[in-house]
């Protein structure tokens, strides 16, 4: 179940379904960028819709998903093509995320979002 709200909320925010998106996403996010920059749910919407952060491509491989009740730890690699403030850049991540349902049986959404560059292959 969850590989597959990541495909809806990746799908989503390709196509700028940003309701959708927000409503995939926690009151309480954090979303931590390649960059190291953090950005909560209001801030990482309004960047969206003002489209100062636009995603044209995303490819999540998850690698790794743990249920421990109503949480799941989830890491993957992440390959996107993004434009930021009108720049457009490639991105290769190692992501790890913390999915959470608020209501027992509920949909899973998203708490922590945190992407950090992938290592180089001369370090792999």
């Amino acid at each position: 179940m969850i590989a597959q709200r990541e495909e809806m909320r990746t799908l989503a925010l390709v196509e700028g379904r940003y309701d959708e998106v927000a409503a995939i996403y926690d009151d309480r996010l954090v979303y931590t960028h390649s960059t190291g920059a953090r950005d909560d749910k209001a801030t990482t919407l309004g960047r969206l819709m003002e489209g100062t952060l636009r995603y044209e491509v995303i490819d999540h491989d998850l690698d790794h998903i743990e249920v421990v009740g109503d949480t799941a730890l989830v890491t993957g690699r992440l390959r996107a093509t993004v434009v930021v403030a009108g720049g457009r850049r490639e991105i290769e991540s190692s992501t790890s995320m913390v999915w959470t349902r608020p209501r027992q049986g509920g949909a899973w959404i998203v708490l922590i979002f945190h992407s950090s560059p992938a290592p180089s292959k001369e370090s792999r």
